[in-house]
């Protein structure tokens, strides 16, 4: 057989957001933000505490038995815990009297590790991080903005069954904070990787299905936007729910689902769940099994019952939080008439799988389900494409023609058949019924929460919240943060105000920022100096104005970058597993803070590249067939001239440029780079090229290594000191000599007793004079670096 591949010229449009954590709300985005352990070479102890291992066969057994009940899909198991502050891991003090406080945990052979906080209360300044043993996933900074009102709180997946938490402490807030962690889920199945263990939950659901982003789907995008995967019982097990509009039209958070997925709670309860939107896969199975797995940073923490009921299988929940801006989420609309709809949809997470999408052609017929009254339910015969499963339950059924929600799924015979659905029929508690034939009581029904100011209106259409509201102002979640960068650098400010503001006004002080003020909705300020960076917001539109200051720590390190380049100009074998090879030997120097890889690749189609680098036994995959699964092929489009920074501006994995070089400027490698921090980066760094399909070919051109260290703070060599202006004798007191530039003088000099000197200088001091002290006197010189008489530091 001849393998052929052409390249077509089609424009690919690859649009990513780029988040640093998975928590509730967006972060600031700062440059070089890494949890304080991770840039601190001081030795840090860690205390790790063991999990039980699964009963694997008892596990199966039991999800077994949860779908023939149809209990919520369970995909990790909890383990009830007491680690606090003050009886778990372990406190190290810094140099600078700030604390940080860690504990690993262990879940022998976990997919997914989350965590449960029975209580969380924090004070400013105040950083709590979890990150993955390859540090690949970092959750956080939460802070105090995170807290609730009933102390409890929860944090997403991390991958793997190793994480690690650690808490920042300001020295001045010793005492203070209290966390405690009362569940660790170790998840058996994987919602974040592509695994072929049985117990999995990514491309787990039957290949009868349709993911969203098929073409069936077209249409229903908004619907789609409202529908989000519930993380519910402890956030061990996976229900589906949808955003919900109200006739106040004020995008108040309602959320859908199904009662049974919330057997346990009381309407009043405050709850730690998860809830995330646009998990959906970019590669969609039409039917089938995608290739790629969706995002899962899009989430909202804790909720609120509002009102539920056993007969309709209703439960109506406020999140915390309204989902941020940037997750474009959409309120659907709703149906309260008691009229059987000619045809209908379902969309849902089955098995926690990314979202699909389902359709009913025929009538839907009017029944009960579950022994708990008459025409409760609307009975959907027979799916005509796609099915539902365990962890759809909750998930909204749409009218056919005008999209609303007319009830929600809970429960029913319908599954997979190979490729095609068993026929079976599905039962969806009544919009109509849920709306106040349930009981009387506000709680019981849905006509208080979703006809607040008591229309009457029988249907009620979706919105978007395009429309602005009274803009409230935020910044981030990380006021108080400590932000410690090398020499001057930037710090790049992200407005997450909600009420669509129209304009904003900052204002900047402190740690020698410029400049001092914008207009720009997310603008980038330089700091220089160390101390506090304050920055003040004010967000207005037509509705009125909001205000909000916070205040971030700064600490400016005397660093050094050094750039080493080779330029071997050398062709990349074709279609070889061996790949091209080339070496920079990097001269003795400090431990590294930061290192990046600047790439210049001539090659055609670099969709077909992996590019590795390694050193001291530690290496990284910084780009693996980029486009890829995306498409079959990766991206067919030329070159790679690109610097590969964990700071960057875009995900190089996901680049594939059209015009100019297919992957360019400032780029997030597909690993972190940050596996070399703290390491000796003296020695040898070799780059390694591989080309894994045939046809299209290319040249290493040349590559570099940009180091950051910091400069070694050893006290100069000096054995003489020498002072500007001629003065020969220093008399009692304190006298201050400070130059910009730099002192120099031959003439002798000596202090009295009791006298006080000091030296200043920016750039360096010459010698060439006597220097003596006698008895009794006091003498301070601050250097900036060493000078070794070629006028540079060293």
């Amino acid at each position: 057989m001849i393998y052929c591949r052409f390249k077509f010229a089609i424009k690919l449009i690859v649009v990513v957001s780029v988040f640093g954590s998975t928590t509730m709300n967006a972060q600031a985005v700062f440059t070089k933000g890494k949890p304080p352990s991770f840039k601190i070479k001081q030795t840090i102890k860690i205390q790790e505490a063991i999990l039980p291992k699964l009963d694997y066969g008892k596990i199966i057994e039991e999800d077994r038995d949860d779908e023939l009940n149809n209990e919520p899909f369970r995909f990790g198991h909890i383990h009830e815990v007491n680690y606090s502050l003050g009886n778990s891991g372990e406190w190290t003090t810094l140099a600078d009297g700030n604390r940080i406080w860690r504990l690993k945990i262990y879940a022998p052979s976990a997919q997914t590790i989350n965590l449960n906080y029975k209580k969380y209360d924090i004070p400013p300044g105040g950083q709590l991080y979890i990150y993955s043993d390859s540090k690949k996933d970092v959750l956080g900074p939460f802070t105090y903005q995170n807290e609730k009102e009933n102390g409890e709180f929860a944090t997403g997946f991390t991958e793997g069954e190793y994480c690690t938490v650690e808490y920042f402490e300001p020295h001045d807030k010793e005492g203070e904070s209290y966390i405690q962690i009362s569940g660790v889920v170790h998840g058996y199945r994987s919602i974040r990787s592509e695994v072929s263990e049985m117990l999995k939950v990514f491309q787990d659901s039957g290949a009868c299905n349709n993911d969203v982003n098929c073409t069936i789907g077209n249409g229903w995008e908004d619907q789609i936007k409202s529908v989000g995967l519930i993380m519910t019982s402890n956030n061990s097990r996976f229900c589906t729910g949808a955003l919900i509009n109200n006739t106040g039209d004020d995008c108040r958070s309602y959320f859908l689902s199904a009662n049974h997925c919330f057997a346990n709670d009381n309407v009043g309860d405050v709850l730690n769940d998860i809830f995330m939107f646009n998990y959906n896969s970019s590669t969609p199975a039409c039917p089938g099994t995608p290739t790629t797995d969706g995002p899962t940073n899009q989430t909202v923490q804790g909720a609120t019952v509002v009102a539920k009921s056993v007969v309709s299988d209703f439960c109506l929940l406020e999140l915390t939080n309204n989902p941020l801006d940037f997750y474009d989420v959409y309120y659907s609309g709703w149906d309260r008439r008691d009229i059987a709809s000619a045809g209908a949809s379902g969309i849902h997470h089955p098995r926690g799988d990314v979202k699909k999408i389902s359709f009913e052609n025929a009538n839907l017929v009017s029944g009960s389900f579950g022994g708990g009254g008459t025409n409760t339910h609307w009975q959907v015969p027979d799916w005509d494409e796609g099915t539902t499963e365990p962890g759809s339950s909750g998930s909204p059924l749409f009218d056919m023609t005008d999209q609303r929600i007319i009830g929600q799924l809970h429960g029913g015979g319908a599954a997979c058949n190979g490729t095609g659905n068993n026929g079976s029929p599905d039962y969806y508690g009544k919009i109509s019924h849920s709306w106040d034939q349930n009981s009387t009581v506000i709680t019981q029904q849905l006509e208080s929460w979703l006809d607040p100011i008591n229309t009457g209106v029988l249907v009620m259409d979706g919105n978007d919240c395009s429309v602005p509201l009274m803009p409230v102002a935020a910044i981030n979640l990380t006021t108080g943060s400590t932000f410690t960068f090398c020499g001057s650098d930037n710090i790049s400010f992200e407005d997450v105000s909600s009420g669509t503001p129209t304009s904003w006004s900052w204002s900047f002080s402190g740690a020698g920022v410029s400049p001092t003020s914008s207009s720009l909705e997310n603008p980038t300020v330089s700091v220089s100096l160390s101390g506090t960076l304050t920055a003040t917001l004010t967000v207005t539109n037509a509705q009125g104005s909001d205000m909000v200051t916070n205040s971030y720590p700064v600490t400016i390190n005397n660093c050094v970058q050094n750039t080493y380049c080779v330029s071997p100009a050398v062709a990349i074998p074709d279609n070889n597993s061996a790949g091209l090879s080339s070496t920079i030997t990097v001269p003795a120097t400090t431990n590294l803070l930061d290192v990046d890889i600047d790439i210049n690749v001539p090659h055609t189609w670099v969709g077909d590249l992996v590019i590795t680098v390694e050193h001291g036994g530690v290496t990284a995959t910084i780009l693996d067939r980029p486009g890829s699964p995306a498409s079959s092929n990766g991206c067919n489009q030329d070159d790679i001239i690109a610097v590969f920074d964990d700071e960057g501006t875009a995900i190089a994995e996901t680049m594939c440029n059209a015009t100019g070089s297919a992957i360019s400027g400032i780029v997030i490698p597909n690993d972190p780079l940050s596996v070399f921090d703290g390491m000796n980066p003296t020695g040898l760094w070799t780059l390694t090229i591989f080309d894994n399909v045939v046809a299209d070919i290319g040249t290493l051109d040349s590559w570099c290594i940009i180091t950051t260290s910091e400069v070694n703070s050893e006290p100069c060599p000096y054995n003489q000191l020498t002072h500007m202006n001629g003065l020969q004798e220093v008399e009692t007191g304190v006298v201050d000599y400070e130059s910009a530039d730099w002192i120099n003088t031959t003439l002798p000099t000596v202090i009295e007793s009791t006298a006080k000197v000091n030296y200043v200088a920016t750039q360096y001091i010459e010698l060439n004079g006597e220097f003596e002290i006698k008895a009794g006197a006091e003498f301070e010189a601050f250097i900036d670096g060493c000078n070794n008489g070629s006028g540079g530091n060293n």
